[in-house]
């Protein structure tokens, strides 16, 4: 019951994570700090503040680092593909070389042991 509630939890998660980290939140959320100047503009110089950090930066900025967090993210998960993708090949090659110089080890031994026994003769 446990993992069903936290799969429903990361689910609604991922979802609304999804969604706040868009453009479209942005502009939108920027719209609706913008226009509730028209509605109440600030005063003072100190309100102008407030509004500018409070309303602002906390509205604006949040969807536009998620934005840009999701997309390193994508840009992260790619590099590291690629960086094992190299690293398998490498490990091929390596193999191959690997089993190359074991066949060349079993036909030394078999010369060796040819020699020997050409030499006991």
């Amino acid at each position: 019951m446990a993992e069903v509630r936290n799969n429903f939890n990361e689910w609604i998660a991922t979802k609304l994570a999804d969604a706040l980290a868009t453009m479209v939140m942005f502009f939108g959320v920027t719209f609706l700090t913008l226009s509730i100047l028209f509605f109440q503009t600030p005063k003072t110089p100190l309100e102008w503040v407030q509004y500018i950090i409070q309303t602002f930066f906390q509205g604006v900025a949040l969807p536009v680092l998620a934005f840009v967090a999701k997309i390193e993210g994508a840009r992260q998960q790619k590099l590291l593909q690629e960086t094992h993708d190299v690293v398998m090949r490498e490990m091929k090659e390596i193999k191959g070389m690997m089993a190359e110089l074991h066949a060349i080890e079993v036909e030394e031994k078999k010369i060796e042991a040819a020699l020997e026994k050409g030499l006991k003769k």
